[in-house]
């Protein structure tokens, strides 16, 4: 464990991430449904170390594996959010507590189904990250910041919109474009060839012109809004953060994932799910780009249904 920490280190150390001073050594605090004291100590300004509260769901067992009443416990299962939320986030859980604990199990999923499905409940809070290393031209945000009280010096600035209402899909503007969001883990193909490329070539026609930028808005800001934002970085940026809007070049997976730590500097609230990094890799990765293969990325800019 130690070796595996030094050499942590030296790959942060070595990231594209903006890294601050430290003052004070880290301190890990480890809280489990097992823990004697589920409450780390008292911290304050005066405290000679910065706390870090690793926090668990799953009970500690031997082995990580416990077998008993008739199922399998595995430690670690319940800390995966994305296989059980069911797209429910910790915002609308807590505005929503009092009717999730009051309904039943087999009526949970229902339940949460029709949270999400809410309408008032789609734009989220307003909020709008400028990407620092490629100097503010791409910004990652809500569907709640689009709106011209966030989106100022609107002659320059671009938006594109993930979305599923079909009414807003419709409303496509020269400046204002409405895509599908489609979600990788649940429609892969549809995001490889709809939602990426349609979005990717969106970007890069509008940041051809000087002083331009693109706001990059879905529904929290965390992942599909912050995958789109490291293809186009990948694609039509170069090292120094400028744009070059040639896309005819091979991307490594070590390329990707330092334009990945390029965003989420700017975005540290970002987490991006593994099914988006991964179709966001497979694109940029493929011999079959169609930008490799000297064809348009997208043949058209008509939405579906």
């Amino acid at each position: 464990m130690e070796g595996g920490i030094n050499k942590w280190a030296e790959l942060l150390n070595a990231s594209e991430y903006t890294l601050p001073r430290l003052t004070k050594p880290l301190r890990p605090f480890w809280i489990s449904p097992d823990s004697s004291n589920p409450r780390p100590p008292a911290i304050d300004d005066s405290t000679p170390f910065y706390a870090i509260v690793c926090l668990s769901a799953s009970q500690r067992v031997q082995d990580g594996v416990d077998r008993r009443l008739g199922f399998t416990y595995v430690q670690g299962s319940g800390d995966d959010h994305e296989m059980w939320s069911k797209g429910l986030t910790p915002d609308l859980f807590w505005r929503h507590k009092s009717r999730l604990l009051a309904c039943g199990q087999d009526d949970l999923e229902d339940q949460i189904i029709q949270i999400l499905e809410d309408p008032q409940n789609s734009e989220g809070v307003a909020s709008l990250s400028p990407i620092k290393s490629v100097h503010g031209r791409i910004l990652v945000g809500t569907r709640a910041a689009n709106h011209p009280i966030y989106l100022d010096e609107l002659d320059t600035c671009a938006s594109i919109v993930l979305t599923s209402d079909s009414q807003r899909l419709e409303n496509s503007t020269p400046t204002t474009l409405y895509v599908q969001d489609f979600y990788p883990k649940q429609h892969p193909t549809e995001f490889l060839t709809h939602t990426l490329p349609i979005s990717l070539e969106f970007i890069r026609t509008h940041l051809q012109l000087p002083e331009s930028r693109v706001c990059i808005l879905c529904k929290d800001a965390k992942d599909l809004s912050v995958g789109i934002a490291t293809a186009a970085i990948a694609l039509y940026f170069n090292e120094t953060g400028d744009f070059v809007g040639d896309n005819n070049h091979s991307v490594t997976k070590d390329m990707a994932k330092r334009r990945l730590q390029r965003v989420l500097s700017s975005c540290p609230r970002a987490n991006p799910s593994r099914a988006t990094l991964k179709r966001v890799n497979e694109y940029l990765m493929s011999p079959r780009r169609p930008s490799l293969l000297g064809k348009p990325a997208v043949v058209s800019l008509k939405q579906r249904p």
